[in-house]
């Protein structure tokens, strides 16, 4: 048995040291110059990469519970169990760890790749969300893996020994990943001509790499848009969509009566699904990929679990024919634009089990326009008609209107980049109906947002493709910007009275400059 004033010794040496590693993680992440990678919320749980893999038979979990206290994601997570576990698996070159604090939680001992452990206090006279807690140093760039041990110890202002983890913030320099290159000048826009012809794009910021699917020849491409240099995955038929994961290692093309689901750091086929239904969009999760099967007015999502290849029909209510729909980043909710109807509401779905749910459509005096983009931090939608929205967890709060993208008549493409702090736009020059027609727009524009403020910084005209006619305005079909938010990639096509055979391109620009 332990003495009083032995114990409070011990006490005191164990603040002690959790002041010096809070101050330590301060450090850490006031001088790491690395580009958040991803934000992964505790409620997304299994045991592949960027997943919480709860160890022990006492963790407890909750959705749409945590709001009140401003954890992240509504969610929560707890256990008080001595020596139950956590870990996340991830690459990269730091974490982030948050949590949720409270009069009755306790000390967890944290480490990376079975390293020396810290102690971390969960303690707080009120109970708080969201908190960070605790930095990694720097590491080599490539695979690692977080463990929290819960120690069942706790200061002696706590009342019991509960750990609540919020979730973890996912860091790269890119180093093992991205070529090394000479920085651009602030004024130039280079060029990266592609031959062949682009269906659709998407980006992985954990890889620094344009994913792009091309339909002569049938094949994904793996795009180093600072060099030029490619990978490409050969496809059995023509794809018509793709998706990139949140962790933005695998990617997903569907075809007709086929799913390819590829891993992009291999560049390799990993496993093929059949799907006799046509499909109109398709999104890839955290394990799971969710299928719209072409239908009647009315339809519901159908999720296939990657691992077993098992399909469930989405539950809660339907949603109109055609709705397009986005990621949050933290891979446990869906947001979905309608199309072809005058209402052009937003949908939500949640997918928090992977399963999936959909719990509504939010509706209002305004138009989604069949379009919608997620920012990088998960706070807002962007929707085709230029409207801009907040997001919740709290079903009543969710998607309510949060401004406008001036010079905005429709949005083609918009993209966050959460480093840069700036929202990319490309107008859409064929709204789709019933979209309210406001007069004529083009797609030869790239507009540049601040987006704290939504202010609208710079308008910039596309360069021509190539060494064709200055006068010959190129169109835009997709813009994104790389991890570190320092450089913009905009595919581009060419003007159809250009002649070009080859009339695709990346055009590659500093976004530091456009700050300016």
């Amino acid at each position: 048995m332990i003495s009083r004033a032995h114990q409070h010794t011990h006490i005191a040496v164990l603040i002690a040291a959790l002041v010096l590693s809070l101050s330590l993680a301060t450090l850490n992440h006031a001088t790491a110059q690395q580009a958040l990678l991803a934000t992964v919320d505790d409620s997304v749980i299994g045991t592949a990469a960027q997943q919480f893999n709860y160890i022990g038979t006492h963790w407890e979990h909750c959705t749409n519970c945590g709001q009140n206290v401003g954890a992240y994601g509504s969610s929560n997570s707890w256990n008080a169990t001595p020596d139950e576990s956590l870990t996340i698996a991830f690459t990269g070159t730091q974490i982030d760890f948050y949590g949720v604090l409270g009069p009755s939680n306790g000390v967890a001992a944290v480490s990376v790749d079975g390293g020396a452990e810290v102690l971390v206090d969960f303690y707080a006279a009120q109970t708080t969300g969201d908190q960070l807690l605790w930095t990694s140093k720097e590491l080599e760039a490539g695979k690692h893996t977080f463990t929290l041990r819960i120690t069942g110890t706790h200061s002696a202002a706590s009342k019991g020994n509960y750990i609540a983890p919020d979730r973890v913030d996912l860091y790269g320099s890119g180093a093992a990943f991205r070529a090394t290159a000479a920085p651009k000048a602030a004024a130039t826009v280079d060029q990266v001509s592609l031959d062949y012809r682009v269906i659709d794009a998407d980006y992985s910021l954990s890889l620094d790499r344009l994913i792009l699917l091309a339909d002569v020849p049938s094949s994904l491409f793996i795009l180093d848009p600072l060099t030029g240099q490619s990978t490409s995955v050969k496809l059995a038929s023509v794809g018509k969509f793709i998706s990139v994961s949140p962790d933005g290692n695998f990617a997903v093309v569907a075809h007709v009566g086929l799913i390819t689901y590829i891993d992009l750091q291999a560049a390799t086929i990993v496993k093929t699904f059949d799907f006799p239904d046509m499909i109109t969009d398709i999104v890839l999760g955290n394990g799971w990929i969710y299928v719209e099967p072409q239908g009647g007015s009315f339809q519901k999502l159908t999720a296939l679990e990657i691992a077993t290849g098992k399909q469930s029909i989405s539950t809660g209510g339907d949603f109109y024919y055609g709705t397009n729909f986005e990621m949050h980043p933290a891979g446990n909710r869906l947001y979905g634009a309608t199309q072809g109807i005058s209402s052009g509401g937003i949908v939500s779905v949640d997918v928090t089990n992977g399963t999936a749910e959909v719990l509504g459509e939010h509706q209002g005096n305004w138009y989604a326009c069949g379009k919608l983009w997620v920012s990088q931090d998960g706070k807002r939608l962007f929707s085709g008609y230029g409207g801009v929205f907040r997001t919740a967890a709290d079903w009543e709060l969710d998607v309510t209107p949060n401004g406008r993208l001036a010079q905005m008549k429709y949005a083609r493409y918009v993209y966050h980049s959460a480093n840069a702090g700036l929202i990319l736009a490309i107008p859409e020059s064929r709204p789709i109906p019933p979209c309210p027609n406001q007069g004529e727009e083009t797609s030869n524009r790239l507009l540049v947002y601040d987006y704290n403020t939504l202010a609208l910084l710079k308008v910039l005209t596309l360069p021509s493709v190539g060494k064709t006619d200055k006068n010959l305005p190129s169109i835009g079909h997709f813009v994104f910007a790389n991890a570190a938010g320092t450089q913009y990639y905009i595919v581009l096509q060419a003007n159809e009275n250009s002649g070009l055979l080859n009339d695709f391109a990346i055009a590659v620009g500093d976004l530091a400059a456009i700050k300016q």
